[in-house]
């Protein structure tokens, strides 16, 4: 578990407000929002099919308008075979572009290394994002692209609004990219994520934290943006999955 990188993405968390949690396909102009989760992946080639571990999933999508959003998102492609642990991960950005509310296009670049690979794949990349609601609380989402490096991905899933702080999110994830000049690797496998119970509000003078009574819905002076940035890290503490997850050394 990366614990500076999610001490990062909870500090951008502070002075921005949050959106859907699911694949966004609107957006609100300024607007950030912030996922935070993990994935239980495994890597598959023709020649071996290793073991899953548990890794770190994230990022950060930021509004540049009401149609156009700036992406990016770090997923860790972690796995053991044979007792050894291989470490892998993927870097993207993408420019997001909202076509209606249920779908939108996206395009980017990806950047997936590591113990599998003799050379990083720098991949151009496409796709699109679908979703649609299954009722009040209920989202389904699809996600699909292609890439240079003979790269395609895919993703699906559902959301779930627990509350007004809270959406829990389930998929399953599949990544296929070129491994040697005659085979392709694939990293595979369940992912869960939520979107952070917490946010301020420049207009409203208000930040939020469900591990935080004291500044829950609050316009108080007290609730301000260090004590945002405090409780965010603190919430991160908690949430630490390093404890009950090993960690590949």
């Amino acid at each position: 578990m990366n614990k500076k990188l999610l001490a990062l993405l909870a500090v951008a968390a502070v002075g921005v407000s949050v959106a859907g949690a699911t694949p966004q396909t609107q957006f609100n102009k300024g607007e950030f929002q912030v996922d935070l989760g993990a994935a239980h992946s495994k890597a598959k080639t023709e020649h071996f099919n290793a073991d899953a571990k548990w890794n770190f999933d994230g990022g950060l999508t930021y509004a540049l308008s009401d149609k156009t959003a700036i992406q990016y998102g770090y997923h860790g492609l972690n796995d053991k075979l044979g007792g050894i642990g291989y470490s892998d991960k993927m870097h993207e950005v993408n420019l997001v572009q909202s076509l209606n509310k249920n779908f939108a296009v996206y395009g980017g670049y990806a950047h997936i290394s590591g113990d599998d690979f003799a050379k990083a794949n720098n991949i151009a990349q496409a796709g699109v994002i679908g979703k649609a609601n299954l009722g009040s609380k209920v989202e389904v989402y699809g996600k699909a692209g292609v890439g240079t490096k003979k790269t395609s991905t895919w993703e699906a899933g559902l959301g779930y609004k627990v509350n007004e702080d809270l959406d829990i999110n389930a998929g399953y994830r599949y990544i296929n990219t070129k491994h040697a000049d005659n085979e392709n690797i694939s990293f595979q496998g369940p992912r869960s994520w939520l979107v952070l119970p917490f946010w301020w509000s420049q207009n409203s003078s208000s930040c939020s934290n469900s591990s935080s009574s004291s500044c829950i819905h609050s316009s108080s002076s007290s609730c301000s943006r260090s004590s945002c940035i405090q409780n965010s890290l603190n919430w991160i503490t908690m949430y630490n999955p390093s404890t009950s997850i090993p960690t590949k050394m």
